[in-house]
C-alpha cells in the first residue's frame, strides 16, 4: 500500500467515525489482539481459530492456509509500524481517532520534505522513507520493516552501515560529501547526513538525509575548467606581449633597412614597370584559370549535395570508416538513432565510442572485410537508441575500394528493424 492509499483509508475511517458518533471498541480490541498474535507468532507458525473468533483476521497480518478449517499463517515482513500503532493507542486521549489524525498529519509532513529522508531504528530495521526517498532508491511499502542491511541502499551508492554505527556510537551526526552515484540516467552526486535520534531512554535509531548536489558539482567542475582556461589565456597573453616587444625591436631595425633599400627600389622601379606589363598579361591568364576553378568548385559542391541526397534517401543510416576504423561519414539517420552529430565524432575511432551500439561485436567482421577475407558481412545486433529504447539493428558491411580496386575502408549500412 502506498502513502496515498494509506491516507485515503485513514480519511475514510475518520469520516465514518464522525457520522456514527462513536467507535466499535469491540472490533478495535479484536484488531489489537490480532496485532499482538502477529507480533508473537514465529514466521513459520500457524494460527488456529474457532467459530467464536470469526470473522477473519486482518489480511495484512495473516493469510489463510485452510479457510474451511480456519487455519492461518503469519504474513512475513508485515509493517511493524502499523502493529505498534494498534498496540499503543488504547489509552491515548482522544482514542484511535486522534492518533490516526496525528499519524496522517505526521506522514504528510514527512512525505512533503524537499529532500530524501529515511529512519532506521536501533535494531537496523527501516521504519520510514518519504516519497522522494522511495522514488530515488526504488523502495516499496513492503521494504518498511526489513533489515537495513538487506536493502541495496545500505551499500549503494556508498556503504552506510559503518557510518550509522559511528553516529550511534559517538552520538554525533556523520556527514558524507560528494558521493558519486552511477545510475542508468548518468552520474549523480549526493551529500549524505546521518543523525542519531535520541530519546529519554537512549538512542532510538538514526535519520538519514540525502541531498542531491549534482548541479552544484557540475558548476564546480565548470568553474575549475574556466579558471584553468583563464590561467592558460593569461600565460598566452604574457607570451604574446613578449613576442610583440621583440617584434617591435625588429621592426625598428627593419625601418632602417627599408630606408636603405628605398633607394634601391627607386632604381628598380623602371624594371618593375616593365614587369607590370608582363604581370597584366599573366593576370589575364590567372583570371581564366580562376574561372575554371570556380566551375570545378561548383561542380564539386553539386556532386557533394547529390551524394548527401543519395545517402539521406537510403532506408538506413550509413557509416563510412577508413583503414584505421576512424569515422569519415556519419549520416543524419545515424544522428537520429544515437544523438551523435557528425561534427562531434568525425575522425574518432568507431570502437572507442560508447553510443548504444555494441561495436565490439563488429570488430571481427570488419577486420575480415579489410583483409579481403570477406566481401560482405551481415548481422543483426540488439542496440539502444538515444531515447534509451532497445532496438534491433541490421548491419550490412562491405569494403570500400578505390578506382584500382584497393581496399581503403568499409561502408556500413545500419537499418532499424521493426
Amino acid at each position: 500500500m502506498n502513502a496515498q492509499a494509506y491516507n485515503q483509508q485513514l480519511e475514510t475511517l475518520l469520516e465514518f467515525l464522525k457520522r456514527s458518533r462513536g467507535f466499535d471498541f469491540t472490533g478495535y480490541k479484536r484488531a489489537k489482539i490480532f496485532s499482538r498474535l502477529n507480533f508473537s507468532l514465529n514466521d513459520s507458525g500457524y494460527l488456529f481459530l474457532g467459530m467464536a473468533e470469526m470473522p477473519l483476521p486482518p489480511s495484512n497480518l495473516f493469510a489463510s492456509v485452510d479457510l474451511k478449517s480456519r487455519i492461518f499463517t503469519k504474513v512475513r515482513n508485515s509493517n511493524a509500524r502499523e502493529r505498534f500503532v494498534a498496540l499503543g493507542t488504547a489509552n491515548v486521549p482522544g482514542g484511535p481517532n486522534h492518533v490516526a489524525a496525528q499519524m496522517v498529519l505526521r506522514d504528510a509532513a514527512f512525505d512533503s520534505a524537499p529532500i530524501a529522508q529515511m529512519v532506521v531504528d536501533r535494531g537496523s530495521q527501516l521504519i520510514l522513507a518519504n516519497c522522494i526517498a522511495r522514488a530515488m532508491f526504488n523502495l516499496t511499502p513492503q521494504n518498511l520493516g526489513c533489515l537495513f542491511q538487506d536493502l541495496e541502499i545500505s551499500y549503494r551508492p556508498v556503504e552506510l552501515r559503518s557510518s550509522m554505527e559511528k553516529a550511534l556510537r559517538e552520538g554525533t551526526p556523520v556527514q558524507l560529501n560528494d558521493i558519486e552515484w552511477a545510475t542508468s540516467k548518468g552520474t549523480r552526486f549526493l551529500d549524505i547526513q546521518i543523525v542519531p535520534l535520541n530519546g529519554t531512554n537512549g538512542t532510538l535509531g538514526t535519520a538519514i538525509f540525502f541531498i542531491e548536489t549534482t548541479s552544484q558539482n557540475q558548476l564546480r567542475q565548470q568553474l575549475v575548467l574556466a579558471n584553468h582556461e583563464l590561467e592558460t589565456a593569461l600565460a598566452e597573453l604574457q607570451s604574446t606581449n613578449e613576442e610583440l616587444e621583440t617584434a617591435n625591436e625588429e621592426l625598428q631595425s627593419t625601418v632602417e633597412e627599408l630606408e636603405t633599400t628605398n633607394e634601391e627600389l627607386q632604381a628598380t622601379n623602371e624594371e618593375l614597370e616593365t614587369m607590370n606589363e608582363e604581370l597584366q598579361s599573366t593576370n589575364a591568364e590567372l583570371a581564366a584559370v580562376n574561372d575554371e576553378l570556380q566551375q570545378r568548385t561548383d561542380s564539386l559542391n553539386e556532386l557533394n549535395t547529390y551524394l548527401e541526397s543519395i545517402l539521406s534517401s537510403l532506408r538506413g543510416g550509413v557509416i563510412v570508416l577508413d583503414e584505421a576504423m576512424n569515422i569519415r561519414v556519419w549520416t543524419k539517420k545515424c544522428e537520429n538513432l544515437w544523438g551523435l552529430r557528425c561534427q562531434e565524432i568525425q575522425g574518432h575511432n568507431l570502437f572507442g565510442l560508447d553510443f548504444g551500439l555494441p561495436v565490439e561485436q563488429l570488430k571481427k567482421p570488419f577486420r575480415s572485410l579489410l583483409s579481403s577475407t570477406s566481401d560482405h558481412e551481415e548481422l543483426v545486433l540488439a542496440a539502444t537508441n538515444r531515447l534509451g529504447k532497445t532496438i534491433q539493428c541490421k548491419i550490412n558491411g562491405q569494403p570500400l575500394r578505390n578506382a584500382k580496386g584497393e581496399i581503403r575502408g568499409i561502408i556500413s549500412l545500419i537499418e532499424e528493424l521493426e
